[in-house]
């Protein structure tokens, strides 16, 4: 008589365990899919001066972003003086480090702005004929 008694018991918490295992596999996708959506979401890079701006004409996702990348890219702009490296300051201050970490953290869109002097963005080749980026003034 024991066992009749217990196994309505035993169907009852296996549909009760398996309804909430169910609710929280969705709680977990719908995690997943935002987190999804957050990694997607874009990040534009802005070399800034008080002679002009230069964006960089690709922006990053979110999932792609880090400090090696930002330098990477910046280091894709043409320079004046064909085969060196660029150089900006900015870029090895705490400052940087914490904005890249502040973007990465972040939930929407987000805009990296690299301070630069005159000397720094004059390196870069930004005639027109490599128009491959946006300048503003």
């Amino acid at each position: 008589m024991s066992s009749t008694v217990a196994r309505p018991a035993i169907d009852f918490s296996a549909y009760l365990f398996a309804l909430l295992a169910w609710k929280e596999s969705l709680r977990i996708n719908q995690r997943y899919e935002a987190e999804q959506k957050r990694q997607n979401r874009t990040i534009k890079v802005i070399l800034h001066s008080d002679l002009k701006d230069i964006e960089l004409p690709f922006e990053l996702r979110r999932m792609e972003f880090s400090r090696a990348e930002v330098c990477g890219r910046i280091g894709m702009i043409p320079m004046k003086e064909k085969g060196k490296r660029y150089s900006i300051k900015f870029l090895n201050t705490p400052e940087f480090l914490h904005e890249v970490n502040r973007i990465v953290d972040a939930i929407g869109d987000e805009t990296l702005i690299i301070e630069c002097s005159e000397a720094e963005i004059k390196q870069f080749d930004i005639s027109e004929k490599n128009n491959w980026f946006r300048l503003g003034l």
